[in-house]
């Protein structure tokens, strides 16, 4: 019904169209909408569950009454495999964990777009000085584990809604977040992982290929890794290296 309101003079809707529709419908807050943020905010039973799916982690110790509790709220597929039930969570999810945050960034949307496209290396830049400053002082908002995808998350949010798109794709099992940045012509692949061990970063590697061959391209590819302990010294967990070439594939990784 909203395509229809919002296109009302148009015999064919493209697909433009239908993500302008999304993108309205998802900030009007219709009512099962909103009490699906008001539940993420208040219900720990549900972030308990939604918080693993967004790192990719399995979940084994969810108690099967909070399990249909999702189903039953229409967030979950009613089926044994756990997924999200459908696109449109999938994007109000990560975006409702993330709001607190990106609503306190003092941040400029529109000095990330130069010349008619999307400078994500100095969005990356400027996040990592965001992410170094402000990362333990979130730490008490999430399930720790998290809190690095809820920022990251969360800068890209604000700066991709100049006018660009994000996907978001669980991998569940796999213990990573695939998200794809777009605008206009430009793909991003950006994989965001916790670093557990040395000899992940193969794995990471590969991961990061997969996903950009995916997406059907050869460079602007992105591996963000965070380091769990911050007891460590920033200069000790950050590092960075732009010119990484992995089975014909550039991919920038970056560490902290």
């Amino acid at each position: 019904m909203l395509c229809f309101k919002l296109f009302k003079d148009k015999k064919t809707l493209t697909l433009d169209d239908l993500k302008v529709a999304k993108e309205k419908l998802i900030l009007r807050r219709d009512t099962h909408i909103d009490q699906l943020y008001h539940k993420l905010e208040t219900e720990e039973r549900l972030r308990n569950i939604v918080m693993p799916m967004l790192l990719g982690n399995q979940i084994f110790n969810a108690k099967e009454e909070d399990l249909q509790y999702c189903k039953d709220l229409g967030i979950l597929k009613n089926t044994k495999k756990i997924e999200i039930a459908n696109p449109m969570y999938k994007e109000i999810l990560p975006r409702e964990l993330s709001s607190p945050v990106s609503q306190g960034m003092a941040i400029e949307e529109s000095d990330y777009y130069k010349d008619g496209n999307l400078d994500l290396h100095l969005m990356m830049n400027d996040f990592v000085d965001f992410y170094r400053e402000n990362v333990t002082g979130q730490l008490g908002f999430f399930y720790n584990e998290i809190t690095p995808h809820i920022m990251i998350m969360a800068y890209l949010q604000r700066v991709v809604n100049g006018g660009g798109e994000i996907h978001r794709e669980y991998a569940l099992g796999r213990r990573r977040l695939d998200v794809g940045v777009f605008y206009k012509r430009q793909k991003f692949a950006i994989e965001i992982k916790v670093k557990r061990t040395e000899k992940s970063r193969e794995e990471s590697l590969q991961q990061t290929h997969d996903y950009m061959e995916l997406l059907g391209i050869n460079e602007d590819g992105w591996l963000i890794i965070f380091d769990q302990d911050l007891s460590k010294p920033w200069e000790e967990r950050y590092h960075q290296e732009n010119d990484i070439v992995y089975k014909g594939k550039k991919i920038i990784v970056i560490e902290m």
